[in-house]
């Protein structure tokens, strides 16, 4: 219950930042779709490198590998 209650606050809150700053101007509007944009592109980023990580990790562990990364060698 009281993190219902935490939530709730946190997007009114969030909900009247959008409503009394962000939306007053277009400006405004664009910088924070800017903004918003490249730090969702920052996250991504930052997410797929770390599955790519733990995929190499757990095929190392499948191939019986001791290193920490699945290194693949050409021969």
């Amino acid at each position: 219950m009281p993190l219902s209650v935490v939530g709730i606050f946190v997007l009114l809150v969030a909900v009247g930042v959008q409503y009394f700053v962000i939306f007053r101007s277009r400006a405004t509007v664009a910088v924070a779709a800017v903004v918003l944009g490249a730090a969702a592109w920052i996250a991504t980023r930052s997410s797929l490198r770390a599955v790519e990580r733990m995929m190499r990790f757990r095929l190392g562990l499948l191939r019986g590998k001791s290193g920490r990364f699945h290194i693949e060698r050409m021969e």
